[in-house]
């Protein structure tokens, strides 16, 4: 999920503003390449947004699984530790 990020398109609008830093207004202005880059950046944003959704749901998920194990794994204690006690006195 991560390794499909849009950030490499940003990057690639990033280099373009750099190579145009002297001229940026009449670029994005006048050539036909620099009036797209507003309605890109726009595509751009949604995506991450969305990306970003779904990371944070996959991250909610992995929060809640984590916690059913913990629990598991403390009763999995209790018993054992109620066993083990049981062994000891009436062993």
């Amino acid at each position: 999920m991560v390794h499909d990020s849009r950030i490499s398109s940003l990057e690639k609008v990033a280099a373009l503003f750099e190579q145009n830093r002297d001229h940026l207004g009449d670029y994005l202005a006048n050539n036909p390449r620099g009036k797209l880059v507003p309605e890109y950046l726009l595509q751009i944003a949604h995506r991450l947004r969305a990306e970003q959704t779904r990371q944070i749901e996959e991250l909610n998920s992995l929060v809640k699984h984590v916690a059913h194990i913990k629990n598991f794994v403390s009763m999995q204690q209790r018993y054992a530790k109620v066993a083990r006690t049981y062994r000891m006195t009436w062993g």
